[in-house]
């Protein structure tokens, strides 16, 4: 069972990756057991690159635009490389399909398969690097930083993920010591 796929158009027919993406749409239908079990879908033309998920329309396939999560990458590297290297780098790639999926249920349909975006997935690692930092052994004086740390505070749509991320992500940490 492939952990992830990358499905890539030709660059003649595609427009940011939106072939590929119809390619996959084409998967689906025609053979929906090729990606029942796929955790990410990624799409490309050769030069652009989006990630989504089985289960995510066309606007949820988005661009990784960050390799390790301190900036933004050049706009001079492919975003097929970024993509590359900053979700299938072994470390992350783990991360990802471990604590950044959620599947929602509306009620009234099937589930529905959600990846951490890039700014979501290194929001939370940030949060919880602060929060065992704050939980350690100097921890009182390091509240501070975490109170004034942006994710903490965040507002505005795109929040609710990265707050039902973050537990799952701090189980798992081994960094955590058992309560």
């Amino acid at each position: 069972m492939p952990a992830a796929a990358l499905t890539e158009a030709d660059r003649e027919a595609a427009t940011l990756a939106w072939a590929a993406y119809n390619q996959l749409q084409t998967y689906k239908l025609q053979i929906p057991s090729l990606l029942a079990y796929t955790a990410l879908l990624a799409i490309s033309d050769g030069l652009s690159a989006r990630l989504g998920s089985l289960t995510a329309d066309r606007e949820r396939f988005m661009p990784w635009r960050t390799i390790a999560g301190e900036e933004l990458a050049p706009a001079s590297l492919l975003q097929l490389e970024v993509l590359t290297r900053g979700v299938f780098e072994h470390r992350r790639f783990l991360e990802l399909l471990r604590a950044f999926i959620v599947f929602e249920d509306d009620g009234g349909g099937p589930l529905v398969k959600k990846i951490a975006g890039y700014h979501q997935f290194h929001a939370v690692q940030r949060t919880l690097a602060a929060t065992l930092d704050a939980a350690g052994p100097t921890g009182r004086r390091r509240r501070r930083s975490l109170h004034h740390h942006p994710e903490v505070h965040a507002r505005g749509q795109g929040r609710a993920l990265p707050a039902a991320l973050r537990p799952a992500q701090h189980r798992g940490d081994r960094r955590r010591s058992p309560p």
